[in-house]
């Protein structure tokens, strides 16, 4: 052969291997889109056994706040393995405590969380496990670069950071304090926490419009414009998408997570203008929310006459 047709040869295969290298990322990329929504409907038969036993609870604990100072209930505590971050209990609750665990089918952890009071479940001991657990990991979880305005470092994974890389649907886009299926201590969005109507966090989920548009669970990047921001969680093609378990028990797989927008709420002002809300709690493929008044009438109503 000679040196002609060696390059010949060399230059055929790099076309070849440009050509086939763009195939193997997508297919890779399928693959572990698969494999995502694999893991999301083992959680949500387990979750839909939990609710079963625990009177239509979602799995929670509570954890100490390092901003209220009082025990709150934690999503991200919902399942999975102790994480790195070092507030909200994330890196001590570790797997023998995280109360989804138990109701995998594949579990090799002790039931023992079963036992405690599903409204609040504060953690009394201090056994530290490192299982891995791996119903929890979505194998495109790309965790989020560093921003300065919610995190100083880059995460890598949202598994390794917290534990998990899915999410129960615990509060609104709003912020944290907008709970949505699992009670806060006060109703949702209250802007008075010191209110007369104060309770202990956690408790029964409350009735749902839609059990097939509601989400229970899904990946990290449902949350991704919280508060009008971006995580550049672009976990799915580059995409803000994701895999949603609703209440009924159905996936939902690749649905898009539109960029959050205000609209204004023109009946309350409280004295330090006008309030507004996050449109995109409702899509037309999901909602974060029991009922379409729920962020209105629980406290809206204390200001106007009706809800807009």
């Amino acid at each position: 052969m000679t040196m002609v047709e060696i390059l010949v040869v060399i230059a055929v295969l790099a076309v070849l291997m440009g050509l086939l290298l763009p195939t193997l990322s997508r297919v890779r990329e399928h693959s572990g889109e698969t494999t995502c929504a694999s893991n999301l409907r083992q959680l949500a038969a387990a979750t839909l056994a939990y609710r079963a036993a625990w009177k239509d609870h979602l799995p929670q604990i509570a954890a100490l706040s390092p901003f209220s100072g009082e025990d709150e209930i934690i999503g991200a505590l919902f399942g999975g393995k102790r994480g790195e971050l070092d507030i909200f209990g994330i890196n001590e609750i570790g797997a023998d405590r995280r109360p989804l665990n138990a109701y995998l089918a594949t579990s090799k952890f002790s039931a023992d969380t079963a036992s405690s009071d599903p409204d609040i479940g504060t953690p009394d001991d201090t056994r530290f496990l490192d299982e891995h657990v791996p119903a929890f990991l979505c194998p495109l979880d790309r965790g989020q670069p560093a921003q300065p305005s919610a995190f100083l470092e880059a995460v890598l994974t949202m598994y390794d950071y917290i534990g998990t890389s899915y999410t129960l649907n615990d509060h609104a886009l709003d912020s944290e304090d907008c709970w949505t299926l699992i009670p806060d201590r006060t109703p949702p969005c209250d802007p008075d926490p010191g209110n007369p109507d104060d309770q202990r966090p956690g408790g029964r989920m409350p009735r749902v419009e839609q059990p097939t548009k509601t989400w229970m669970i899904g990946d990290q990047p449902i949350y991704n414009y919280q508060q009008l921001g971006d995580r550049l969680q672009r976990w799915h093609f580059k995409k803000v998408q994701v895999n949603l378990a609703f209440l009924d028990g159905h996936v939902g797989i690749g649905i898009p997570v539109p960029k959050s927008s205000l609209g204004p709420v023109p009946c309350l002002d409280v004295g330090q203008g006008r309030v507004e809300h996050i449109e995109q709690n409702t899509t037309p493929f999901y909602t974060f929310l029991p009922n379409r008044d729920w962020l209105c009438p629980q406290w809206l109503q204390r200001y106007c006459n009706s809800c807009p």
